[in-house]
C-alpha cells in the first residue's frame, strides 16, 4: 500500500449546497493512495482512492470529494457531505433565528438540522418520519399535549397558530409520515421537498413571523388621539 498527499490550485465547477447551484470550487489539497489483494497466483486486484478538499469560490464552504476506483468495478465518486438539490432557509443559519429571543430551549432548530442531515442522505422516509415528529413536537411546545394529533390540531387552530389551511396540509403530512413509518411507503423527492416546504412555512410564522412582527411593533410610534 501507499499513499501521496498534496496541495494543490486547480478550480473546478461542482454543485454547492450552500449556494444551491453549480459554482466554481478550488481543490486545495488531495491524497491518494492505492493498494492489491492477490486473490490466487494468477490473479490480483487493484485499488485506488482520491480524497479531494474542494472549497466553493463563491461562498467558502467546504467539501471532500473520494474518487474510489478498482479494476473489478466502476469507477465511484461520493461526496462528504452529499450533494443537495435543497438549500436550507436562510432563517435557519442566519441571525434571524438568533435573535429570535423566544425560544428558550427549544429543540426545533436542532431537529429540523437533523431532518436536512437524512434529506442529504437521500433518506427520505427518516426525513419524512423526522418531520412527522417536528410537527408534534412544535405543537406540544405551543399548547400543550391534548392527548392526540387531532386535539393538538385543534388547540393549534383555535388559539390561532395555523390557519384551517394550514390545518388540512399537516393533516395530510401526518398521514404521509404514518404511510412512511406503518406502510413502508417511499417519499418522492418531489413529495419531500412539497412536505419540507409546509413544515418550514408554519416553523417560521410561528416562531420568527410572530416574534419579528412584535419587535416592529414596538418600533412603531403610537399614534397620539388630538383632544
Amino acid at each position: 500500500m501507499n499513499g501521496r498527499s498534496e496541495a494543490i490550485s486547480i478550480t473546478e465547477k461542482i454543485h454547492c449546497n450552500t449556494c444551491g447551484i453549480h459554482t466554481n470550487h478550488k481543490v486545495e489539497y488531495s491524497h491518494s493512495r492505492s493498494w492489491h489483494e492477490e486473490l490466487d497466483d494468477e490473479a490480483c486486484v487493484r485499488f485506488a482512492e482520491k480524497y479531494d478538499w474542494l472549497v466553493c469560490l463563491g461562498c467558502g464552504s467546504g467539501v471532500i470529494r473520494l474518487l474510489d476506483s478498482s479494476s473489478i468495478y466502476d469507477d465511484q465518486t461520493t461526496f462528504y457531505p452529499p450533494r443537495s438539490s435543497r438549500r436550507k432557509p436562510r432563517w435557519l443559519t442566519g441571525w434571524r433565528w438568533d435573535g429570535n429571543l423566544d425560544l428558550g430551549d427549544s429543540d426545533v432548530k436542532e431537529l429540523l438540522r437533523e431532518i436536512y442531515v437524512a434529506l442529504h442522505q437521500d433518506s427520505r422516509r427518516l426525513a419524512g418520519m423526522g418531520l412527522r415528529s417536528l410537527v408534534e413536537y412544535v405543537m406540544i411546545e405551543k399548547v400543550g399535549d391534548r392527548g392526540s394529533f387531532t386535539k393538538n390540531l385543534e388547540a393549534m387552530l383555535d388559539e390561532g397558530y395555523i390557519s384551517r389551511r394550514q390545518s388540512d396540509r399537516l393533516k395530510i403530512l401526518i398521514e404521509a409520515g404514518h404511510a412512511t413509518t406503518h406502510r413502508a411507503w417511499r417519499p418522492s423527492t418531489e413529495d419531500i421537498h412539497i412536505i419540507m416546504d409546509i413544515v418550514e412555512h408554519m416553523i417560521e410564522s410561528i416562531h420568527i413571523h410572530d416574534h419579528e412582527s412584535k419587535a416592529i411593533d414596538a418600533r412603531i410610534p403610537k399614534r397620539v388621539r388630538s383632544q
